[in-house]
């Protein structure tokens, strides 16, 4: 068998890649390539060339010029007709980046779940004024108290539906995802209808003395209340068919790439756990007592108000009469407004005292300023990687953290997230004193955070670098 010649991998398979991916964001124009005018969803990126080769399906979307699959042919023979393939009609969009405030739904749709539906449990459960049978006097049954409770759940499912259907609008009909969102949505839909249903048979035989319709509107909101747990904890990717730890082939792809997470310590995961745990119990416990219960009088006060006596020049008293009904739904928009911004406020608290304990355990007073630790950040690299038993001393401590130093800025160099002259600024470089004695003189980076006088410019403004 002949040698392949040198280049032929290059050629054949680097370079019509290359190709097709500078020609998907550049145009030749007098000469010169310049940005195409496309948005990113017009455009075929290195991720769609990329997943192309993640399933058997899109392999077998590789064909030659003369519209022969490179799967047809024999294996040992496939790589030879590499130059010949026709790449133009082999790729195409496997996710669709549109610019919609639908991502929000998408990609936070638990923090919706959690939110909005909780919401639901609470207000519903507090405003019994609002779907009691009228000439009640606004009391409602416990069981009708229960079942309209339980609707959270249902608007759990709704916007687990909602957010299913808005992320059809980013994957092509045609690619391997559309299967596993299609069965999520009937699952959805199903629950949906596990968790409506008692309330019709509660509103049809709410005026019976018997104890049967309280059970069912119990059993309903447990069932709501696991629902929105499993939906409020459990990533929605990884519902009916889970992508993360499936054993099915065809999820070895995402659990190879995109599903590819380290794994983390159990006592980093326990922090983490514990963290969300005491937020979120704080807020839930502070939302229902201060947000909920305080909004109870207003709501049993204000339904069912008319304004009478009111006449506007335009509408009459058509709006004016139903002034308190406005004035209660813009109440229970703020209401939710402020039940979301609860549970930033228990974020902010947790946390802050989460970073002290961490900062305690790391050795860190929390009083220590920044240019102190950066005026100590020689020492304690030396202190905490080169201070071992197994390392020979041959070299003065200065000379291992100048080394260790001076490869995380080159590093960065190469990384292009620094320029030639910040890292002339960032360096250990080796002087000759006025004795003639070479010396390894620190950079003014370390230097400086003492003296306010120097204020050297040693990272890009506003640059990765400098974060």
């Amino acid at each position: 068998m002949d040698p392949a010649p040198e280049g032929l991998y290059l050629r054949a398979v680097i370079k019509p890649l290359y190709r097709f991916i500078r020609d998907q964001g550049y145009e030749v124009q007098d000469g010169k390539y310049v940005r195409r005018e496309r948005d990113h969803e017009d455009i075929i990126g290195y991720d769609d060339v990329n997943q192309l080769f993640w399933y058997p399906e899109g392999i077998a979307r590789i064909m030659l010029t003369d519209k022969t699959r490179l799967i047809d042919l024999a294996p040992a023979q496939r790589f030879m007709k590499f130059d010949q393939v026709d790449w133009n009609r082999a790729f195409f969009k496997t996710y669709i980046e549109k610019r919609t405030f639908l991502q929000l739904l998408v990609h936070f749709n638990r923090i919706w779940v959690i939110h909005i539906s909780v919401f639901w449990f609470y207000t519903a459960w507090n405003s019994p004024s609002i779907y009691a049978p009228s000439g009640s006097n606004g009391v409602a049954s416990t069981a009708m108290r229960l079942s309209a409770s339980a609707l959270g759940g249902a608007v759990a499912t709704i916007i687990m539906i909602a957010a299913t259907l808005a992320e059809f609008m980013f994957i092509p009909t045609t690619w391997n995802n559309t299967s596993h969102l299609t069965r999520r949505l009937f699952f959805f839909i199903v629950i949906l209808g596990i968790v409506v249903a008692p309330t019709f048979y509660i509103i049809i035989n709410n005026k019976s003395k018997s104890s049967i319709p309280a059970i069912v509107g119990a059993v309903q909101l447990g069932i709501a209340v696991l629902v929105t747990i499993l939906f409020g904890v459990v990533p929605s990717g990884r519902m009916f068919g889970d992508r993360v730890a499936g054993k099915a082939r065809k999820y070895l792809a995402s659990q190879t790439f995109t599903a590819s997470y380290p794994s983390m310590p159990r006592s980093a995961r326990f922090a983490s756990v514990m963290l969300w745990f005491l937020i979120l119990s704080c807020k839930l416990v502070e939302s229902y007592f201060f947000l909920t219960l305080s909004f109870k009088p207003s709501i049993k006060a204000m339904t069912g108000m008319i304004i009478q006596g009111c006449r506007d020049q335009l509408f009459g008293s058509a709006l004016c009469q139903h002034q308190a009904n406005f004035a209660l739904a813009i109440m229970f928009v703020m209401d939710l407004v402020l039940f979301f911004l609860d549970t930033f406020l228990w974020y902010v608290i947790w946390n802050t005292v989460f970073s002290i304990c961490r900062s305690f355990a790391l050795g860190m007073s929390m009083w220590t300023s920044w240019k102190l630790l950066f005026t100590r950040l020689p020492k304690r690299i030396y202190g905490k990687l080169l201070a071992t038993e197994q390392i020979t001393v041959k070299y003065k401590p200065k000379i291992l953290v100048s080394q260790i130093w001076n490869a995380i800025i080159i590093s960065m160099y190469r990384e292009h997230l620094l320029s030639i002259d910040h890292v002339k600024k960032l360096l250990y470089q080796q002087v000759t004193s006025e004795s003639g004695q070479r010396a390894l003189r620190a950079p003014l980076f370390f230097t400086s955070q003492d003296d306010r006088g120097l204020k050297g410019d040693f990272f890009p403004t506003h640059s990765e670098a400098e974060r």
